[in-house]
């Protein structure tokens, strides 16, 4: 009796056993088939024994067609000698297995034909006295394909960065990290380790690193992008630059980093000083022509004109020449202002309009200054913009009037002609030559003709004749003109 209980209670247990065994063997089972990864197992011999369903759409091939068939059929054709070594040796190790990726990378083949990559994880258990080498697959195309796109996307935008024409830096906790070309231009560097881990506000002006540190807060306080400004940096060898600044926070691995832009314009700057200076001296000009040439006439006529005026109340006889002087004074009065007026706009709107006044210019030199002024044109050139026309007339103005006071020339000559860019105007002379450090002298003139040159968008050249004297050149293109 008890040995007939004690044999049901074993073959109880055994039944439990088998059945626990079948419920694992189940949910093991589910879990293979369900896995997102393809679970691929093979023997020793590279026979496949399991393939789940994420290996069939993986490959594109059902399970029913790949059991019991080599694995070789879905390695790349330059991978299937060395594979089996691979393999091999793995399971001579003894590890019993090696983490997802750990094999680096490595490719798979689908039914079509079609290579993809592929991540991978290996494991090796004993079996019956033989092995079963166990891989887990993941396909890393998309994820290659959108690294792949995010170095493209790196490598153009740092291209972008490098061909720009102004100066771009970005900084990581006030620290410069990357410049371009034109940020070592900017700044003077020859290379860019003279610039990388300085702190950003080192490279500003000091009366304008607090407005910097303050915009530099904001920006990474409301991660936005601040409106351009002007500011002041300094260059390596001590020299200020004038600068717009656009500054543009962006967020990086670990916290936030700033794109910086700077666009030079201390050259513009210069320009527009150059204007103001231009006009200053050409309301001085003027105003001592009006107060010493027609205010002194007009009180002249006004003097005779009372006088007339006082003897017509006296009853005094009045000579007609009194009062033909008074008219003769009025006259040259309306004269001069007719002068005065083709000063503000020289150039007047007919065919010959630059060529005209440039031949009225050198006329009025040789009539008072004794020089010979004489304008070469050898065939007709129109300027259809009455704007450049004025601003080469004046550097033509500017450039004779160099010659004379300073130059001490005697002779001068004004060239107008077509070249195959455009125009260019040049006056030339025979004086001292012009000094090497011109803009340093006072009178000569020479930052007003870049500024009047650079408005109109011309190339200006001064430099010394081959005999000697000054050669004063604008160059402007025909899209200009």
């Amino acid at each position: 009796m008890n040995r007939r209980t004690g044999l049901g209670k074993a073959s109880k247990g055994t039944r439990e056993m088998e059945e626990a065994m079948t419920g694992n063997d189940a949910r093991l089972k589910g879990i293979v088939a369900s896995a997102m990864d393809a679970i691929v197992s093979v023997d020793s011999r590279q026979r496949i024994v399991l393939f789940n369903p994420a290996a069939e759409l993986m490959f594109g091939v059902g399970a029913g067609e790949a059991l019991g068939k080599s694995l070789r059929r879905f390695i790349p054709k330059q991978f299937r000698e060395s594979h089996p070594r691979h393999v091999e040796k793995f399971g001579q190790t003894g590890v019993s297995a090696r983490r997802m990726g750990a094999l680096g990378a490595i490719s798979g083949l689908r039914s079509n034909g079609e290579e993809f990559p592929i991540e991978a994880s290996i494991s090796q258990l004993g079996f019956g006295g033989d092995k079963v080498f166990t891989v887990i697959l993941r396909d890393t195309t998309e994820r290659k394909r959108v690294e792949d796109a995010l170095r493209e996307g790196e490598e153009r935008y740092r291209r972008l960065l490098e061909v720009s024409p102004d100066a771009i830096y970005l900084c990581r906790d006030s620290r410069i990290k990357f410049i371009n070309a034109a940020g070592l231009r900017l700044f003077g560097a020859a290379k860019p380790e003279q610039l990388l881990g300085k702190a950003s506000l080192d490279l500003y002006h000091p009366d304008f690193r607090q407005l910097t540190d303050q915009r530099i807060r904001q920006a990474l306080e409301h991660r936005l992008p601040l409106p351009i400004i002007e500011e002041k940096i300094v260059r390596l060898d001590g020299r200020v630059r004038d600068v717009e600044v656009a500054t543009c926070p962006f967020a990086e691995e670990g916290g936030v980093s700033m794109q910086v832009v700077l666009h030079d314009i201390t050259d513009r700057r210069r320009l527009e000083r150059g204007i103001l200076t231009a006009v200053e001296q050409e309301q001085q000009r003027m105003g001592r022509d009006l107060h010493d040439g027609l205010c002194q006439l007009l009180t002249a006529a006004k003097y005779k004109a009372s006088l007339v005026e006082r003897k017509l109340a006296r009853g005094t006889v009045v000579q007609p020449g009194e009062v033909g002087e008074v008219e003769r004074q009025l006259n040259e009065a309306i004269q001069q202002a007719h002068s005065l007026a083709r000063g503000l706009s020289p150039v007047k709107l007919v065919a010959r309009g630059l060529m005209s006044a440039l031949e009225e210019l050198a006329a009025a030199v040789e009539s008072s200054f004794r020089v010979r002024c004489i304008c070469d044109f050898s065939e007709p050139v129109a300027l259809g913009n009455h704007t450049v026309a004025n601003h080469l007339y004046r550097i033509a103005q500017e450039a004779i009037q160099n010659a004379v006071k300073h130059g001490k020339a005697r002779h001068i000559r004004v060239k107008l002609k077509k070249v195959r860019e455009g125009i260019e105007l040049g006056v030339e002379n025979d004086g001292v030559g012009f000094p090497r450090k011109a803009e340093s002298k006072g009178g000569m003139g020479l930052s007003n003709m870049k500024a009047r040159a650079g408005i109109i968008g011309a190339a200006l050249d001064v430099r010394r004749g081959k005999r000697g004297g000054t050669v004063v050149a604008c160059r402007l293109e025909q899209t200009a003109a």
